[in-house]
């Protein structure tokens, strides 16, 4: 089967299974509490963010494929709008839910509909979070109490995660708005830390790599240092993978975002070829665990394979 008719059956199985509200159905190994009535801890806005925006290569190169994906990003848009707070938030759970509103939510989902909504509101909504470090804690509750997470003992616990920083400077960027102490915080994390493990929210190590690849892509700094680093982490990763039908999620990320920060498309042959073999029947890849709780989607793995072979199609000599 040829990368092209993969991608026609991964788009035919995204346009399949997505829910009449225009949600990216998702699982969840975990039950987190206080759920809006009629939901279940599987449905989220957050994973809908992501396969929006890894569609965005077929619109962008007017595919012939842009029908389908578009129609997949315009009930996506229409979910999240539907989801936004009052205060131009999100919470990861969706509105209504009890669960804080949080920046990572926040941040992907403001840079969504950031054409289809106030600019300075959006901006406005992200700033709630910032601490006086001029960083981002991932929650924060109605008092203006700001925190990364809460253990299931009841203690909160403080910081900042770095993938959520991330997202964070994405957002920002695409808003033509920067923020350097996220960037310098981005620089020391790739720089002094370790990259072969997760961070406290999403626990496939490359998953930073892949979120500070997009933040690089909307700042236009792919010719940076730091995306330098990112670059040279990507190649080590993708020159001794897990088997990809261990990790199929994080295949189509280091491969997605080699191409996104402009590296060799060489490198990358043998990925085309992995992830084309793990497509499914029905034309989705397996799902592999994205945020911490077991979060997962296959609706979110075929989005970003789909995407990839779409790109690798297009920079392949």
């Amino acid at each position: 089967m040829s990368a092209l008719q993969g991608i026609d059956r991964g788009l035919k199985f995204l346009c399949e299974v997505q829910l009449a509200d225009g949600e990216m159905p998702s699982e969840a190994d975990v039950v987190p509490g206080a759920l809006p009535e009629g939901r279940s801890a599987a449905h989220n806005v957050f994973i809908s963010t992501f396969v929006h925006d890894a569609l965005e290569p077929f619109i962008q190169s007017n595919a012939p494929e842009r029908e389908r994906a578009n129609q997949v990003r315009q009930g996506i848009l229409r979910f999240l709008l539907d989801h936004q707070e009052a205060n131009a938030t999100w919470r990861f759970l969706g509105r209504g839910s009890r669960m804080d509103a949080d920046a990572d939510t926040t941040s992907c989902a403001a840079a969504a509909v950031l054409n289809r909504f106030n600019r300075l509101q959006l901006l406005a909504g992200l700033e709630r979070f910032k601490d006086r470090f001029g960083l981002y804690p991932s929650y924060v509750d109605e008092k203006g109490t700001r925190y990364s997470w809460i253990l299931s003992s009841g203690s909160v616990v403080t910081g900042h995660d770095r993938v959520v920083q991330a997202n964070v400077a994405r957002f920002l960027e695409c808003a033509g708005k920067s923020c350097q102490p996220v960037w310098d915080l981005l620089e020391r994390e790739v720089t002094e830390t370790s990259l072969v493990t997760g961070s406290p929210d999403y626990p496939s190590p490359v998953t930073f790599l892949f979120m500070v690849a997009r933040a690089c892509e909307a700042g236009r700094r792919t010719a940076d240092p730091l995306s330098a680093k990112v670059k040279a982490a990507l190649r080590d990763w993708l020159s001794a993978p897990p088997p990809v039908t261990e990790a199929p999620f994080s295949h189509a990320i280091a491969a997605l975002s080699w191409l996104k920060l402009g590296g060799d498309a060489a490198l990358v042959q043998g990925t085309s070829a992995q992830l084309a073999s793990a497509q499914l029947a029905d034309g989705g890849w397996p799902a592999e665990s994205f945020f911490v709780g077991g979060y997962r989607s296959r609706a979110l793995t075929t989005a970003l394979a789909t995407s990839f072979l779409h790109l690798s199609c297009r920079t392949s000599p």
